[in-house]
């Protein structure tokens, strides 16, 4: 068993050559399609970054103009704020006292639901206060008339 003949040598290494060119072509086949999965699986992942990159961006967007609201809106109500320095109150910031100070030492006629709300500012013994008042119309006219209180 030990001695193959000649023509049996060339039929294993025909069978043996024939085994390693097709196990080559399915190597190949085997390459050429994980290629192409791994071409398909990148360009799905292309795909999808992309579009999360677009939702991105379309967020951020969205975030800049609803900052830019805000800080409109914040304007806006900050608008009417006016902030008084050196007022010495009788406990809290009370609508009716705040009213009875600008009627009479800058003289300027409001009432009392022209204050929609005031508050103290800081160090309490300051007396500085916050007044929201209803109208920049109010504001105006109290610091136009503010050359009083000197």
């Amino acid at each position: 068993m030990g001695d193959f003949s000649e023509t049996q040598k060339n039929y294993l290494k025909n069978l043996l050559g024939s085994f390693s060119l097709s196990i080559n072509g399915k190597c190949e086949e085997l390459e050429t399609s994980i290629g192409a999965k791994l071409n398909q699986i990148e360009s799905d992942i292309s795909e999808k970054f992309k579009a999360y990159e677009n939702r991105v961006n379309e967020l951020e967007a969205q975030d800049e103009q609803l900052r830019y609201e805000i800080e409109c809106l914040d304007k806006k109500q900050r608008k009417n704020n006016l902030i008084i320095h050196g007022v010495q109150l009788n406990g809290e910031s009370s609508g009716d006292e705040i009213v009875n100070i600008i009627k009479n030492e800058v003289q300027v006629n409001i009432c009392s639901e022209d204050i929609k709300d005031s508050f103290k500012l800081g160090n309490r013994d300051k007396g500085t206060i916050l007044v929201e008042l209803a109208s920049f119309k109010q504001k105006s006219e109290i610091i136009k008339n503010s050359f009083k209180l000197k």
